[in-house]
């Protein structure tokens, strides 16, 4: 209870590539692809194409949530929603589940309450 723990995001992808060599390229390429097929569908839609900061969040959000799962030995991933927009950060989630890497029975939403 209060307790916080900062890593430098170094120090995750170092351990994460010692634990499981070649982890990082799979979820970089992963999300340099989603990247290019959310801007293509946004490019038929007439819409911009996402800011420049959402690869980079994606990838301290991915590597996190899979270096934990891994060194922790699971982990429950909640969204805030049952509906997860996909022009959104948080829609990137997919990539963990996609690689094998984020078991999809750990994630879970917490639904509005009327």
């Amino acid at each position: 209870e209060n307790v916080a723990l900062e890593t430098p995001f170094s120090e995750v992808v170092t351990w994460l590539e010692s634990f499981s060599p070649g982890t990082l390229m799979r979820i970089e390429n992963a999300i340099d692809a989603l990247t290019y097929d959310k801007n293509c569908e946004r490019e038929t839609l007439g819409k911009p194409a996402l800011a420049d900061y959402f690869p980079t969040f994606a990838r301290l959000q991915e590597v996190s949530k899979i270096a934990l799962c891994r060194l922790c030995g699971e982990m429950t991933l909640v969204h805030t929603s049952g509906q997860v927009v996909a022009s959104s950060v948080s829609s990137y989630f997919t990539v963990g589940v996609d690689l094998g890497l984020i078991d999809p029975r750990h994630i879970i939403s917490i639904e509005e309450q009327s």
